[in-house]
C-alpha cells in the first residue's frame, strides 16, 4: 500500500528555508495540530501533536521530522488587496477567496465593510470547499509609513506574499471643470491613486524578490502584481480632469515593473476596468443608463466588481503564465473603435 505524506496546515508558510531545503533556524518550539491521513479508504489516523522543533528539514512543501516521518504542508498563497472593503475591492477578495487564497484586505476607513467582507470571503471559501484566513488591516497608501505597516502586517500575519493587487484608489470629492479644479484635489489623486500604488509595488516587489532570493517557492506558478486603473487612463472627460491624470500615470507602473521583475519571476499585469456599478458611480448612474442604452459599449450592462474580480483571479490561478505588462480590458468593449 502507498501511503501519501500525512497533512499539516499551518497558518504561516515556510520562510526560513535554504536553497537545498533545509531549515536555517528551528521553528518556534510551538505544538502543531496534526491529523495523519493514510491511503485507506474511510480511515484515519487519530490526531496527534509534534512539537515544531522536531522539523528538521523542508523540501518543497513536504517536510522531514526527526522521526523520519514525512509531512506535506498546506500552505495556501497569499494575496494583498488595497481598498478591499467595497466595490471593486470587495469583489476581488471574493473570487479570491473562493480559488484558496488567504487573504490581506486593506481598508482605508470604514472598518465594518472590512469586516464583513472578511467574514463573506471565508464563507465563500467555504462554499467552493476552500480553507481560508481573511485578516484587515486600516492603512492609508499614500502614506510612507502606512505602506510599511501593510507590509509589515503582511509579513506577521502569514509570512509570504504571492500576489499584491493595488486597487484603492479615489475620485474627486466634487466633479469640477478643468479650469475651475483645485491644486488640493490634483495632489490628493495622485497621492492616493499613482503615489501610493507605486510604491507599495515597490515595497513589495522587494519582499518578493527576497523571498525568491531566500528559496520561497511560489504555492501556485509566479508571484504577481495586479494594478486595477480605469478607462479614464485614456478616456478625457473635463469634468475631472485630475482623476483622468492620475489614471494616466498609474497605467505606466504596470510596464515599467514588468519589465524590472521579469528577470525576477514576478509577472506585472493591469486590469482595466470601464463602467462598473459601485459606490464610485452611483451618482452617475441615470446618465450612465442612458449611455450604455444608446451603445456606450457593445456588451449593453453595466460591469460589476465580479466581473473585475473574474479577470483578477484567472490571473491568480496562473493562466497567463507567459504574459507580463498586459492590460487586460474588463469594459464591455468600451475600447473598440467602431465605425
Amino acid at each position: 500500500m502507498c501511503v501519501p505524506p500525512h497533512t499539516l496546515e499551518f497558518r504561516r508558510a515556510l520562510t526560513d528555508v535554504d536553497e537545498y531545503g533545509c531549515l536555517k533556524k528551528r521553528f518556534e518550539q510551538a505544538t502543531i495540530a496534526v491529523l495523519r491521513r493514510f491511503a485507506c479508504p474511510g480511515r484515519n489516523a487519530p490526531g496527534c501533536s509534534i512539537l515544531a522543533g522536531e522539523i528538521t528539514h523542508a523540501v518543497g512543501k513536504y517536510l522531514l521530522f526527526k522521526r523520519r516521518e514525512i509531512y506535506s504542508v498546506r500552505v495556501n498563497p497569499v494575496a494583498l488587496i488595497t481598498g478591499a472593503s467595497r466595490g471593486i475591492g470587495r469583489g476581488i477578495a471574493l473570487e479570491l477567496a473562493k480559488i484558496g487564497y488567504d487573504l490581506i484586505l486593506n481598508f482605508a476607513s470604514n472598518a465594518a465593510a472590512a469586516r464583513q467582507t472578511a467574514a463573506d470571503c471565508v464563507a465563500q471559501a467555504k462554499e467552493a470547499g476552500q480553507k481560508i484566513q481573511a485578516e484587515i488591516f486600516q492603512a492609508d497608501v499614500a502614506s510612507a509609513a502606512d505602506r510599511l505597516k501593510l507590509i509589515d502586517h503582511t509579513k506577521k500575519a502569514f509570512g509570504r506574499l504571492d500576489l499584491l493587487v493595488n486597487n484603492a484608489g479615489v475620485a474627486p470629492n466634487a466633479r469640477a471643470d478643468i479650469l475651475e479644479a483645485t491644486e488640493e484635489s490634483f495632489d490628493r489623486l495622485i497621492a492616493v491613486n499613482v503615489k501610493g500604488p507605486y510604491f507599495l509595488t515597490q515595497l513589495a516587489a522587494r519582499w518578493m524578490i527576497e523571498q525568491r532570493r531566500t528559496g520561497v517557492p511560489p504555492v501556485s506558478g509566479t508571484l504577481k502584481i495586479i494594478t486595477v486603473s480605469s478607462i479614464s487612463a485614456y478616456t478625457a472627460s473635463t469634468n475631472r480632469g485630475d482623476y483622468c491624470v492620475s489614471k494616466a500615470a498609474l497605467a505606466m507602473l504596470t510596464p515599467l515593473f514588468a519589465a524590472r521583475l521579469a528577470e525576477h519571476g514576478i509577472n506585472v499585469y493591469e486590469i482595466r476596468p470601464g463602467v462598473i456599478a459601485t459606490d464610485m458611480t452611483r451618482p452617475v448612474k441615470d446618465k450612465y443608463d442612458k449611455l450604455i442604452a444608446e451603445g456606450l459599449t457593445p456588451i449593453q450592462r453595466w460591469g460589476t466588481p465580479e466581473d473585475v474580480g473574474r479577470a483578477v483571479a484567472a490571473i491568480a490561478r496562473d493562466m497567463l503564465p507567459f504574459s507580463t505588462g498586459e492590460v487586460i480590458n474588463v469594459d464591455g468593449g468600451f475600447h473598440l473603435r467602431r465605425l
